[in-house]
């Protein structure tokens, strides 16, 4: 039984409701590269604050200019963590239809589609 998916392209439900098509494994795993590439970007502007921080400058500004530059060195760290896992999250995904698994079948580390508590926007 199909359905719109929203975009034009029609998704295949069956009897249990779950979705048995989905996007191409390639084009998933183009999604995890897309992903490792940003984060490559995140910890590439580290070099530049780091470079910031080694500057020569001595007053209370300073000392309080170098504290918050390390807070956003320590959040920008967190997000490249963050947008890593979800990179090997979305390769584990496309390696999954590639092994011909449907989309309505995943159950990832976290649970109901990978997610720890379900998917992303249900109820």
């Amino acid at each position: 039984m199909g359905h719109p998916a929203g975009d034009g392209a029609w998704a295949a439900f069956g009897s249990d409701g779950r979705s048995t098509s989905g996007p191409p494994p390639d084009a998933v795993a183009v999604v995890a590269q897309r992903l490792l590439a940003i984060a490559g970007e995140f910890s590439g502007l580290r070099l530049p604050l780091d470079q910031v921080a080694t500057v020569e400058w001595r007053s209370p500004s300073a000392g309080a200019f170098r504290a918050e530059l390390e807070e956003v060195c320590l959040a920008l760290a967190s997000a490249v963590r963050s947008v890593e896992d979800a990179a090997g999250a979305v390769a584990r995904y496309a390696a999954f239809l590639a092994s011909g698994g449907t989309p309505g079948s995943w159950m990832g580390p976290g649970g109901a589609g990978g997610f720890p508590y379900g998917m992303p926007g249900a109820p």
